[in-house]
């Protein structure tokens, strides 16, 4: 019934704005009061040792209850013997983390801390970002540029930073017949092999360069993240980016349908294929900056 009522409460408070909803913000002040945190203060002093803790909450409770009462000797034996407890060799795994909380506040940077408020309240996620601090990554934007599709864009990023389950890395880790790469069985099977050195991979760039123009595509993966930092307000370099992603997701895609499958699309039905992709992407993307060089681009990208 409760329950029944709260969610009602919530109905007639999006419907009626503050007309009828008085069940609902007794039940917001409610919860408000339910997740509060109490800081026990002796004077100026926060009381933050365990046992002055259970004390000061004993004495709380010895305010509006006889000091022989049952339930205050139940707590205060109860308390105090588990405060005993935690003030053996445990306390440290018990406690650390309280520990810790506690002496961030000697650290906290006050002027960061007025900065993670907003509207009077602070922000625990404007406050995390604050403190932590992050590795520039340049070339991230690129690879999870919107204009990207989602699948894509993972494996855009294995790439990036040479993360995917070659046979050089397996080669490491475990034991495998031979590291050299199946398809043509002549190198190791690498990232810069597989996506930029092998004949296959130049047959998909020069099929690709029939419709796109001339671009000179990465020869290593050093090339490849020097070419992803420069895409920013750039909507050339950023279909540019679209269609390498494409592309080396097809030639993922095309190794291991060769070894599992063994079938392989030639180049020119995936440079179809990719061609497809990138102008349906691109179309439901847009719109783009309405000025002259987008309209270009754009006219270029239906007439593929």
């Amino acid at each position: 019934m409760a329950l029944a009522l709260k969610q009602q409460s919530k109905v007639n408070w999006i419907k009626f704005s503050d007309e009828n909803s008085s069940y609902f913000h007794v039940i917001m002040r409610k919860e408000r009061l339910e997740n509060r945190i109490t800081t026990f203060m002796k004077g100026d002093v926060i009381i933050d040792d365990f046992e002055e803790v259970v004390k000061h909450l004993v004495k709380h409770f010895e305010n509006f209850m006889d000091n022989k009462s049952s339930a205050i000797s139940i707590i205060d034996e109860a308390c105090v013997k588990q405060g005993n407890y935690l003030s053996l060799e445990q306390q440290d795994d018990a406690r650390w983390y309280f520990k810790k909380i506690l002496s961030l506040r000697d650290h906290l940077d006050e002027s960061k801390l007025r900065q993670a408020v907003r509207g009077g309240k602070i922000s625990t996620k404007r406050c995390y970002n604050m403190f932590v601090e992050e590795t520039q990554i340049d070339y991230a934007g690129a690879i999870w540029d919107k204009l990207v599709v989602p699948k894509y864009r993972f494996i855009y990023w294995q790439i990036s930073n040479s993360q995917l389950l070659t046979r050089d890395y397996l080669h490491r880790i475990m034991a495998i017949p031979n590291n050299l790469f199946p398809v043509c069985e002549a190198d190791v099977e690498t990232h810069e092999h597989l996506f930029f050195n092998r004949p296959y991979s130049y047959q998909v760039f020069e099929a690709v360069n029939k419709w796109l123009g001339t671009f000179h595509w990465p020869r290593t993966t050093a090339e490849l993240l020097q070419g992803c930092c420069n895409t920013k307000n750039d909507l050339t370099k950023r279909i540019i980016n679209v269609v390498m992603a494409a592309v080396y997701y097809f030639l993922w895609k095309s190794m291991n349908k060769c070894v599992y499958d063994l079938c392989c699309m030639t180049p020119s039905c995936l440079s179809i294929e990719v061609r497809k992709i990138v102008h349906m992407r691109i179309v439901c993307k847009g719109p783009f900056k309405d000025c002259k060089r987008n309209k270009y681009l754009l006219d270029v990208i239906n007439n593929w």
